[in-house]
């Protein structure tokens, strides 16, 4: 059977017009997926009733209510609103029990903020040791340094309740070098396979650099409204400070670290 080529032609008309077809129920199947999806998250839909006795619905808060079974009802906190919130919190704590703010904060951020499970955790707690390590102490002068391996003056040492004691140069660039990888609470002993975490009031009497105790301060923040329960950060991206790796003696200004307001959740699920 033999095919001219006016009926090659017309084959290829055909076929034209029924990708054409195709292409036209693509995009009306796409048009109402985007219509769809607009409406599951509060688009513009002048057809449907917003339950207040108008119709239409306006931008996604608007159409979120106690109905809607995703919806939390929430208030935005400005930065000084939430430091109050966590005083308040860490108050509670030395109210109840004898211990340093800035223990108390590193106990409350590991317990995810929660008062009782803190003073719970501080009460079981093995005793600090009240004396400094033996290496520390008596009639030595000079010290090994197991960081930098040099031998210095008693004074020049410090240590956490592990009592794993080094020179206070080894700590400031221990500590520095993790906050600028954006380290903060995390912040841990130097000895290997010592998880001791280093507080607050610790971490800050062996940075000397303004900038850095800047960072350090911001990145600290940040973790404490991640680990609390009913705080949440507006903006999905996470901040990060732009720094350059290359000079140790260049760190980003305070305004180079975006800030975030943070929010509290009311309640959830209703």
């Amino acid at each position: 059977m033999s095919i001219t080529e006016e009926d090659v032609a017309n084959a290829s008309d055909g076929l034209s017009c029924c990708e054409d077809d195709d292409d036209e129920d693509d995009d009306l199947s796409e048009d109402e997926e985007d219509e769809d999806y607009d409406i599951y998250y509060g688009g513009d839909n002048l057809d449907l009733d917003d339950g207040r006795g108008g119709v239409g619905v306006g931008s996604g808060s608007q159409f979120n209510n106690n109905d809607d079974p995703e919806y939390f009802g929430y208030e935005c906190l400005s930065v000084a609103q939430i430091k109050d919130l966590l005083a308040e919190n860490v108050a509670s704590v030395c109210a109840t029990i004898q211990v340093t703010n800035s223990e108390a904060k590193m106990t409350l951020n590991s317990n995810q903020w929660k008062v009782d499970e803190t003073i719970r955790h501080l009460a079981t707690r093995p005793p600090k040791p009240a004396s400094p390590p033996i290496a520390l102490s008596g009639a030595n002068t000079f010290v090994f340094c197991e960081v930098c391996a040099v031998n210095q003056a008693v004074s020049s040492f410090s240590f956490l309740s592990c009592l794993h004691h080094f020179c206070k140069g080894c700590w400031e660039l221990h500590f520095e070098c993790q906050i600028l990888q954006g380290i903060s609470t995390s912040l841990s002993c130097m000895s290997a396979n010592c998880d001791t975490l280093a507080p607050e009031d610790f971490v800050l009497s062996h940075i000397s650099m303004e900038n850095v105790r800047d960072m350090y301060n911001q990145l600290s923040f940040r973790d404490f409204v991640r680990s609390h329960p009913q705080l949440r950060f507006c903006c999905h991206q996470v901040p990060r400070p732009t720094l350059q790796r290359h000079r140790r003696d260049h760190v980003p200004e305070p305004g180079h670290y975006r800030d975030q307001v943070p929010r509290r959740l009311r309640d959830h699920h209703h």
